[in-house]
Order: C-alpha cells, then sequence, then structure tokens
C-alpha cells in the first residue's frame, strides 16, 4: 500500500510540475499580479503526510520559493525542532538566483544544530541553517522529511501568510480508514479530494493561486485571517499515553491521565505548606500568601519539547529544586493549595497581548501556556504562577479575556478568562517644571502605576539607565534630556511608583525673540498615531484597557506671562474618552496642563476604526499644541 502510495504522489508531482519546471526557480515567469503586495511568492509546495496509526507517521515536505526583496528574508532560514518523538531523517536546500541558476546547496549533514530545553529535555534539540543571499530576487527550494514517533496532534496547515502570493499549494494527508481524523478549512473554501485506497482514506487539497494579503497593524494574529487546515485526531498515543482529541472534555482527561499524583505533595512538605499559613484569616489569604511566596523564591525555567511539553514536574520536585515551567509552577501551586483542602485547576491557554482567538466547536491544542484556576464560590481567582511581580488574581493582557481550557475531574472545560477594566491599569503622572529665564528647566515627575503599568514600570526598572531613557523618549514623548535619573519603589497600597529627574538646557521648541514656545506637557499619554487607511478589513486592538491622566506644572521665573495656551478640549468615542484643561495663575506664576485619556475597550471594530483614528489623532494634536510664553523687555 505504502508504494503504490508514494508512486501516485510522484506521478501528481510530475503532473504538476509540467514540461517546463524550470520556470518554477525562474522570476521573470512570476504574473505581475502575483507580485503585487508580496515579499515572497510559493511557486510550488506540497506537504505530504501518512499516519500510520495513533503513535507513528511521517511528513515529507516540499516548497520552492521566491524571495522578492529583503523584507522577505526570514524564508531563508530552514529551522526544525526535534525530540525523541520528532526525527529529522533527511533535509537538502537549494537557492537560486533571479534566473534560475543553482548558486548554492546543502544536505542534513550541513545543518547546524543545538540542544533546546535548557538541558532539562533529553534528546531536545534544533537543527538550523541560513542561505546567504547577496541580493533580491532569489528563490529558495527545501525538501525534508520527518518522522513521527508518537502523534499529538498534526500540524496546522497553512496555504499562504501575510505579503505572500501562492501560485499552487497542495496538502495531501493519508491515515488508516479505522483511525478517524477531523478537519476543519478556515477561510478556505475548496472541497477535498477523497478517495479510499484499500484500508487507507486519502485526502487532498489544492489551493490553486492565492494572491498576496496585506497584514494590518494591531489587527491579532494573521494565522486566524488566512487560508489554513486544522486537524484532530480521534486517536494519538504520545509516549505511552493513549489520548482523544475529538472532545474538549477527553483532551482534559487525557491530561488528568499524564500528570497522575504529580500534582500531590509528600505528606512532610504538605505539613509545611500547612505552617506557612497558619496564621491566615480566610480561604482567600492563605491563596495570596502561597502565591507571594511563590512568586519570591522560585524561578521560571522553558520546557516545551515533547513529553516535557505537556507533563509538569512533581510538585516534590519543583519544592526542593525552587524552579519549573509554567506547568511544573502551576502545577505545584495545585499542590500546595490541595494541602489544605483548596480545590484547584490547571488551565492550558494561548498566550499573546493582542487579538487571540479560539474556535470552541473545534477541539484542537492550540495552546502555549498553563495558569491556575481556584474556584472561591463567586470569587473565582486566576494565578498567573510564572510571573515574579504579577498582582495577586490579576492575569494582564499576556492571558486575559480568551478561552482557557480547564482541567476538571470531569474533564475538559473551556473557560473564558476576566477582561480587566480601564480601572485596573492606570497611570497617574505628576510633573513640576521649573523653568529659568533661559528657558533650562529642572523637571521632577513622579508616576504612580496600577496593573499592566505598573508591570511596565517593573520592567523598566531592570534595564539599564540608557534604555530607560530611550524607552519614556520614544513611548512617553520626552524630549532627549541632558541629565536624567530615574527611581522605582512599591507603594503602600499595591501600586508601584516611578520617580525621574531631569534637566533640559532648552525647555522650548524653539524661540522667537521674547516668545518661548513650549509643548503643554513633559510626558504625553499617546503617541501611537494609528495607520492610514482608506477602508479598515480587521479590527484594531490597542494593548490594554487603561486610564492615562496627566498634571503638568510650569513654574514660570518672574516677570513672565503667557500669550497663548491651549484651549479646553473635550470628546469621545464608544472606546474612548479625551479631556484636557489648561489655565495660569497669574498670582504664583504657575501653568497648569491637566489631560486624562481613557480606553474602555481596547477592541475597535473595523467599521469604527475612522471614528477612532481621528479621536486618537485628535489626542495627539491637543498634546502637540505650542504654549507661548513672553520674557519681559
Amino acid at each position: 500500500m505504502k508504494k503504490l502510495f508514494f508512486v501516485l504522489l510522484i506521478l501528481l508531482s510530475i503532473h504538476v510540475f509540467g514540461a517546463d519546471s524550470t520556470d518554477l526557480y525562474k522570476v521573470e515567469a512570476i504574473k505581475k499580479e502575483m507580485k503585487e503586495n508580496a515579499n515572497t511568492v510559493v511557486r510550488y509546495h506540497r506537504t505530504e503526510i501518512e499516519v500510520a496509526g495513533p503513535d507513528k507517521g511521517i511528513m515529507k515536505v516540499r516548497e520552492v520559493l521566491t524571495i522578492l526583496n529583503a523584507k522577505g528574508e526570514d524564508e531563508l532560514l530552514f529551522l526544525q525542532y526535534t525530540d525523541k518523538f520528532i526525527i529529522l531523517e533527511d533535509a537538502e536546500l537549494k537557492l537560486y538566483d533571479a534566473n534560475g541558476k543553482l548558486v548554492e546547496r546543502h544536505k542534513k549533514k550541513d545543518l547546524s544544530s543545538n540542544s533546546a530545553g535548557s538541558g532539562l529535555v533529553e534528546d531536545g534539540k534544533v537543527y538550523y541553517l541560513r542561505l546567504s543571499a547577496a541580493a533580491y530576487p532569489v528563490t529558495v527550494e527545501k525538501e525534508y522529511l520527518v518522522r513521527f514517533r508518537g502523534i499529538y496532534k498534526l500540524p496546522q496547515f497553512y496555504f499562504s501568510q501575510p505579503y505572500q502570493s501562492v501560485e499552487n499549494a497542495s496538502l495531501v494527508l493519508k491515515h488508516p480508514a479505522s483511525l478517524k481524523i477531523n478537519h476543519k478549512p478556515y477561510n478556505f473554501s475548496k472541497l477535498p479530494k477523497h478517495t479510499l485506497n484499500g484500508d487507507d482514506e486519502i485526502w487532498q487539497w489544492e489551493s490553486g493561486a492565492i494572491p498576496s494579503s496585506i497584514h494590518e497593524s494591531s489587527a491579532g494574529d494573521w494565522r486566524y485571517k488566512v487560508p489554513s487546515i486544522n486537524f484532530n485526531l480521534s486517536k494519538f498515543e504520545y509516549d505511552g499515553y493513549a489520548g482523544d482529541m475529538s472532545s474538549w472534555k477527553n483532551l482534559g482527561l487525557w491530561y488528568n491521565y499524564l500528570v497522575g499524583n504529580t500534582n500531590r505533595l509528600s505528606p512532610r512538605y504538605q505539613e509545611e505548606i500547612r505552617q506557612r499559613v497558619s496564621g491566615a484569616a480566610d480561604e482567600r489569604e492563605k491563596i495570596r500568601i502561597l502565591y507571594q511566596h511563590l512568586q519570591k523564591n522560585f524561578r521560571y525555567v522553558s520546557i516545551q519539547l515533547g513529553i516535557g511539553g505537556f507533563k509538569p514536574f512533581p510538585a516534590d520536585f519543583v519544592h526542593e529544586k525552587k524552579y519549573g515551567d509554567c506547568k511544573g509552577l502551576s502545577n505545584y501551586m495545585e499542590a500546595c493549595l490541595a494541602a489544605l483542602g483548596i480545590k484547584s485547576h490547571n488551565a492550558w491557554i494561548k498566550s499573546g497581548d493582542n487579538e487571540i482567538m479560539l474556535d470552541p466547536d473545534f477541539p484542537h491544542d492550540g495552546f502555549d501556556h498553563q495558569i491556575l484556576l481556584v474556584p472561591l464560590g463567586r470569587d473565582s481567582i486566576w494565578l498567573e504562577c510564572t510571573s515574579n511581580y504579577n498582582d495577586f488574581g490579576h492575569l494582564g493582557s499576556f492571558t486575559e479575556n480568551r478561552y482557557a481550557l480547564v482541567m476538571t475531574e470531569q474533564g475538559g472545560k473551556l473557560v473564558k478568562t476576566p477582561r480587566s477594566q480601564a480601572v485596573a491599569n492606570t497611570l497617574l503622572s505628576m510633573t513640576r517644571v521649573a523653568m529659568n529665564e533661559e528657558g533650562n528647566a529642572e523637571i521632577i515627575s513622579s508616576m504612580a502605576v496600577t496593573g499592566e503599568f505598573k508591570y511596565l514600570m517593573i520592567n523598566l526598572s531592570r534595564i539599564s539607565a540608557d534604555k530607560q531613557k530611550t524607552y519614556l523618549i520614544e513611548h512617553f514623548g520626552m524630549n532627549q534630556p541632558d541629565e536624567f535619573n530615574i527611581r522605582f519603589h512599591d507603594s503602600t497600597d499595591g501600586g508601584y511608583y516611578a520617580k525621574s529627574a531631569i534637566f533640559l538646557e532648552k525647555l522650548h521648541d524653539f524661540k522667537a525673540g521674547s516668545k518661548f514656545f513650549l509643548k503643554p506637557r513633559i510626558f504625553r499619554n499617546w503617541t501611537d498615531r494609528l495607520p492610514d487607511t482608506e477602508k479598515r478589513q480587521f479590527d484594531y486592538f490597542i494593548e490594554h484597557p487603561f486610564i492615562h491622566t496627566d498634571t503638568t506644572i510650569y513654574e514660570l521665573p518672574a516677570g513672565f506671562t503667557v500669550e497663548t495656551f491651549p484651549k479646553n478640549r473635550s470628546f469621545r468615542i464608544d472606546q474612548a474618552s479625551y479631556e484636557s484643561k489648561y489655565w495660569f495663575d497669574k498670582n504664583t506664576s504657575k501653568l497648569f496642563s491637566v489631560a486624562r485619556l481613557e480606553v474602555d475597550d481596547q477592541r475597535i471594530p473595523a467599521e469604527k476604526y475612522t471614528e477612532a483614528k481621528k479621536f486618537f489623532d485628535m489626542v495627539l494634536e491637543d498634546g502637540n499644541q505650542k504654549m507661548i510664553l513672553l520674557k519681559p523687555d
């Protein structure tokens, strides 16, 4: 059967190539319309997957791709992760110039390799090689064969990606008829060709020509917007652990089977946990004490390959070693709570700061992270166990507002994580600017922050002073300082403070005679100009809801007066509101500038984009207005 199958594949390949296959390597053979908005062109792609059973299979890939310009240079890299379950059997890479002449060729023996998984995963290795292009366009040909010694899932197949056109791409899947493999298309309407060959089923998808698509900025993950086919297996086996991915419930049951008793501490460690929370007033306080102890005393390591990508270290191991990956730390926290009789559930989730989608109607492991859910009456608590600074019970934009697969005793259950409110992510800045007659200024600024701004400032505190300064210039619109110093510290209410001291030899943007032209504030509360577009195709996403309030007080030299300062402004859209006020106190020679920007909904629908762009352009314009100060003669 296998020989007949591959003879069929070879015949199909010959048919696709045709008599003049050398045109695949010549840039001049690409049609003009296939180059529009494209950085790369897939000339030919074929992936052949043969699943022999729940625990074994092979994948053969051949791709010929033209890189039109330097923006497509990532396609020069070949990279394949391997472990004891995924074996790279063979590989060949070729590079052709624009005329189709072969200029570079490599076999598997030429690939470089590095161990993967921080030395904690047996046989984890990544093979890689980057081809060298002196000029563009060039054409890359990649052929490789991967063998599976345990199949947990089949990779989602993408016919294209943004800024890439496709002349022809195909996917062939062969599997025993007795092994049901479910598949679902996304953004792809062509039906597969289905044939039977003895006891096997063969499915074949053909793309035909696909024009290049543009990936709009801040539109979320492009993988949900291009043509693709996804799969799940009704029966799989991984490292001897048999499972079923045809339902979320069954996938959760497989996880429970895999974890076994690793989520329980030995009796002596359980007693340590009980002693640690002996003075707590209630269950919530006990959870808080254990979570903060985890944050202060345990470190995160990354393990993603093989069975180590699913099976956590035993709780005793993490307790003794004081480290673990997201699975290990969440599993350990579950064990600590179990020692107190508090029920909790590990949860798989897809991480990322922009739109994260999951098809609830098609069970599939599209997750890459693990967190913990503690059901506490109506006040469920979500814990990010890898972070050493997240507030207790606050996930943050990395995992909020999306589906998580919660592993209950009855199996997997999809649950939405909470969506943070603007009031949870606040930045309150207070700046005093002492200006002298020459336009020099000493600036003292304090920022009180919570939520995402707190996490930002904590990360900012861990980098060099030069990088701190660069960040404030690029993201908060601060002028290039002549002297700069910033300090960070916790606040008693659980927030965080950043206090900066800045000296500017020239506070003003420019000077004309006795007139000084200044911006209304030192730190802007919005710096990003939304991109121009005639018609937005996808929703636009801001990182998270927030409130940023800025108060800037200019202390003017004696005799200085204000000729002009901006008018008060107030405007709003469905997702956000903005208000600014300006006034001058002649008695104290102080000029006040107060602005407040609130974003309540981080998702801006595509049909509302033009309105939103106008709103944020007006916010920027207000921050760019000029105040005119008059120096006495």
